[in-house]
C-alpha cells in the first residue's frame, strides 16, 4: 500500500480526472505535480511509480482481453457467413440416438443425412463391418405331418403320398427321405408343386436327367434309379426353387442333375411318392430349407 504522506503531494489519475474534464486542465495539474515530484521524498516517488506500472499492466491486460473478445466474434462471424444455413448440418442436427449400431450416411433420394442398418449377410462388431457367406441356415420346413417339415412312419403312420407345403418363401429346398420301404414295386421319388400342393407335376418331360456325358432324358420327377420294395433312401437337393428351369442334385444311377423345367413358376410345395403305387410302411422324411 502507498505511504499515507502520498496524498500530502500527489493527486491520483482519477482526482485529476474528477478534478477537470478539460485535458489542458489536466496537463497544467500534471505539470503541477512534476514540481511537486521534485520536492517529493524518493521513498513515496517510487511507490508512485510503482502504483502507474500496476495499473498500466491493468489497462493492458484489459485491453487484451477486450481485442480476444473481439477477434473471436469476428471470427464466429467470418464462419457463419461462410457457411449460413447448410442443409447437411441441418439435417445431422436433427438426428437423435438410434440406441443401436448405425451407419451415417447421405440418402440422395430423401435429400438428407440417415442411419444406415446392416441387413442379410452384414453386421456390425465394434468398430467392424463383418460379412458372413450370405447363406441363411437351413430349417425344418414345411407343413402337412405331424411335425413341421417332418414325416415319421412311426408317428404318421402309412401313406401313399408324403406332402409339405408351405415351401414358397425358400431359395433351396434339401430332402432327406431315409430307408422308405412300400408295399408295391418301385423308386422313390419327389415331385414338386406351383399351386401349393394342388396338383403335382408328374408327366415324362416335366423333368429331364442330365447324364455324366451330358445327355438329357425325359423323367417324372426327382427319383433314385431302382425299382424295390424294400427300404430305399433318396437325397434331393433343390438349388433353386425360382427360375425357369430348376436344379437338383440327387443320388440317381442316370447322373447327378435333374432339372424341373415343366413350370417357370415359383415351387411351393412338394410330395414324396412311390412310382409303382402302394402305401411307405417305414421310413423318415426330412424337409430343410432355407
Amino acid at each position: 500500500m502507498v505511504d499515507a504522506r502520498y496524498n500530502d503531494f500527489f493527486l491520483t489519475r482519477k482526482q485529476i480526472a474528477d478534478f477537470a474534464k478539460d485535458p489542458r486542465t489536466v496537463k497544467e495539474i500534471e505539470k503541477l505535480q512534476r514540481a511537486i515530484r521534485e520536492q517529493a521524498p524518493a521513498d513515496i516517488v517510487a511507490a508512485q511509480d510503482a502504483a502507474d506500472a500496476a495499473q498500466a499492466d491493468a489497462d493492458a491486460a484489459q485491453a487484451d482481453a477486450t481485442q480476444g473478445i473481439a477477434d473471436a466474434a469476428a471470427a464466429q462471424a467470418t464462419a457463419d457467413a461462410a457457411q449460413p444455413g447448410d442443409s447437411m448440418l441441418t439435417s445431422l442436427s436433427a438426428l437423435n440416438d438410434p440406441n443401436a449400431d448405425k451407419i451415417l450416411f447421405w440418402d440422395d433420394s430423401a435429400g438428407n443425412i440417415g442411419f444406415l442398418e446392416p441387413a442379410g449377410n452384414l453386421a456390425i462388431t465394434g468398430t467392424d463391418l463383418d460379412a458372413t457367406s450370405g447363406a441363411a441356415a437351413w430349417a425344418l420346413a414345411g407343413t402337412g405331418q405331424t411335425a413341421t417339415g417332418v414325416y415319421d412312419f412311426a408317428v404318421d403312420g402309412a401313406k401313399a403320398n408324403i406332402d409339405f407345403a408351405g415351401l414358397g418363401s425358400f431359395n433351396e429346398l434339401l430332402v432327406h427321405a431315409r430307408g422308405l420301404t412300400d408295399g408295391t414295386t418301385g423308386v422313390r421319388v419327389l415331385r414338386v408343386s406351383v399351386d401349393g400342393g394342388a396338383t403335382f407335376f408328374a408327366t415324362a418331360g416335366d423333368y429331364v436327367n442330365v447324364s455324366t456325358a451330358g445327355v438329357e432324358s425325359n423323367t417324372t420327377g426327382f427319383a433314385h434309379g431302382t425299382n424295390s420294395t424294400a427300404a430305399r433312401t433318396l437325397i434331393v437337393h433343390i438349388r433353386n426353387m425360382k427360375g425357369a428351369a430348376k436344379s437338383a442334385q440327387l443320388n440317381n444311377d442316370v447322373g447327378p442333375n435333374t432339372l424341373f423345367v415343366a413350370s417357370a413358376s415359383d415351387i411351393d410345395a412338394i410330395r414324396v411318392t412311390n412310382t409303382g403305387g402302394g402305401n411307405i410302411t417305414a421310413g423318415t422324411v426330412r424337409v430343410y430349407a432355407r
